[in-house]
């Protein structure tokens, strides 16, 4: 990617006293500044220089694919030097349509401003957009340098803004719903003289009110570090958001009982049928604690068929129910749901 030269020496130095973010506000400031002045230098292109260089381009980038067919059979030092020296011929012109255009850059970032990234990083995104659309652009098509780069600019942009401009990724689609959205709510509110209903939202764009309410609130949508602080004591103790999460890997003693006394009344349970039946409900359901089987495995170590395998099961199954067994399991699923 074309990137301006900027010299770090030039730069002010940001004041003493100033905090981090004035710091960074100032060199932000001031290497925009530069960059400013430094594109001022390239000049826009004319319709007919642009269409001329069009056509060398395609016709450099022609002979290059000769070439590299030539190559691919013979390993012949004249074809490789010419193929390298055409290679920086077209990175020439390319560069030439990305010099006179990075104006358009800045011009289509700046409508991107607070959507979650700086303006230097949506212009930077913005170049990458642009060199994409000098390596793709063909004169043939009849249609401006400018023109065709634009959407290649906004397709970058917005990647990034999907991508790097919240914490929590969204997908492109989304994003670009959500940044009409966005455009849609500003508009409408300074149009009716109020805040937009999701109702008006919804009939404006013509989006059902479930989709409304759903960007409603993804834009809406906050993060907060558990570091927080939430509640501060009179003797100068903090309490921050992170305290107040439960531990999941901790089991309270009242659980534990619970579970160890319930795994008890399974295996005295099971003791009341046959040795087959028991084994046989220990792997079907994973209680042996080796995962569940299926019924051809059960029959493969038994010696017998998946039908007979299933029989025994429903046995023994009708046996369980009629103890107290599920009365048991109801009872300590009822109490711990």
């Amino acid at each position: 990617m074309l990137r301006c030269k900027l010299i770090a020496k030039n730069t002010p130095k940001p004041k003493r006293g100033e905090s981090s973010r004035e710091k960074d506000d100032v060199l932000d400031c001031d290497t925009l500044k530069l960059y400013f002045k430094e594109m001022a230098r390239y000049a826009l292109l004319t319709p007919e220089e642009e269409h001329a260089l069009g056509k060398t381009l395609s016709e450099l980038q022609q002979k290059s694919r000769k070439l590299a067919r030539k190559i691919a059979r013979c390993q012949d030092p004249g074809y490789i030097s010419a193929k390298q020296i055409i290679r920086q011929d077209i990175e020439k012109i390319r560069n030439k349509f990305v010099q006179a255009n990075l104006r358009l850059v800045i011009n289509i970032a700046k409508r991107y401003c607070n959507k979650g990234l700086e303006l230097p990083d949506l212009i930077s995104e913005g170049n990458i957009g642009l060199f994409e659309a000098a390596m793709r652009f063909d004169y043939k098509r009849n249609c401006h340098f400018a023109t065709y780069a634009g959407w290649w600019i906004r397709q970058a942009i917005s990647k990034a803004l999907a991508y790097k401009g919240r914490l929590i990724r969204i997908p492109v689609q989304k994003g670009a719903s959500l940044q009409r959205f966005f455009t849609v709510q500003n508009v409408l509110a300074m149009s009716l003289g109020h805040e937009p209903t999701e109702i008006e939202l919804a009939e404006y764009l013509d989006w059902t009110l479930e989709k409304v309410q759903e960007l409603t609130q993804l834009l809406n949508q906050t993060c907060t570090s558990l570091d927080a602080t939430i509640y501060t004591s009179q003797e100068g103790g903090s309490f921050d958001l992170n305290d107040s999460l439960p531990d999941e890997v901790y089991v309270r003693p009242e659980e534990a009982i619970l579970s160890i006394d319930f795994t008890e009344n399974i295996h005295k349970y099971l003791n009341e049928l046959s040795d087959k039946q028991r084994k046989v409900i220990e792997w079907r359901f994973g209680l042996n604690g080796k995962g569940q089987h299926t019924l051809k495995e059960i029959g493969e170590y038994f010696d017998c068929s998946s039908e007979n395998v299933r029989h025994i099961e429903i046995k023994a199954l009708r046996k369980l129910r009629a103890s107290k067994f599920v009365n048991r399991v109801r009872d300590y699923v009822e109490n711990n749901s």
